[in-house]
């Protein structure tokens, strides 16, 4: 009989050991989600992070998105100066859409107007000297001016 419980205790205790292995391994995770989180909770909340990411006009005022996406839109369709008209609509509502100068000097590049272009440019850069595609529309109208003007002579 002592044979049959120690045959029985030596089956049942790989299984124990299984259990607690899950047991410890579903705990780890969510061990470490209440670290993070509690060295995390004198941050920022989540909805300062998503404003400090996201481009200004779509979390202050969603008429700008709107005209952005509208800009973006027309210059897709080679329509320039929608596209410029639009962006003026947009920086007239807010004045540091630097998202509608970024598409402005875009759509002024593809005019040939490259004076307007690295106007745009600088614009945008001054409101938000970071943004990589502002980086970006300003150098392509330089470089694009430069061009211009080494053709004319």
């Amino acid at each position: 009989m002592e044979t049959n419980n120690t045959e029985v205790i030596e089956k049942e205790s790989p299984k124990s050991k299984q259990y607690i292995i899950w047991i410890a391994l579903l705990l780890v995770p969510i061990l470490i989600f209440f670290v993070m989180s509690k060295k995390n909770s004198g941050s920022a909340d989540i909805a300062d992070t998503l404003k400090s990411t996201a481009p200004a006009q779509a979390v202050q005022d969603p008429k700008v998105g709107a005209l952005i996406n509208a800009s973006l839109e027309a210059y897709n369709q080679k329509d320039y100066q929608k596209c410029i008209d639009l962006c003026d609509a947009a920086i007239s509502i807010d004045p540091n859409s630097y998202l509608a100068y970024s598409n402005k000097c875009a759509a002024y590049i593809l005019m040939q107007k490259y004076d307007e272009a690295i106007e745009a440019g600088k614009k945008t850069l001054s409101i938000n000297p970071n943004y990589k595609y502002g980086i970006g529309n300003l150098k392509w109208a330089t470089d694009e001016k430069a061009k211009a003007e080494a053709a004319k002579k």
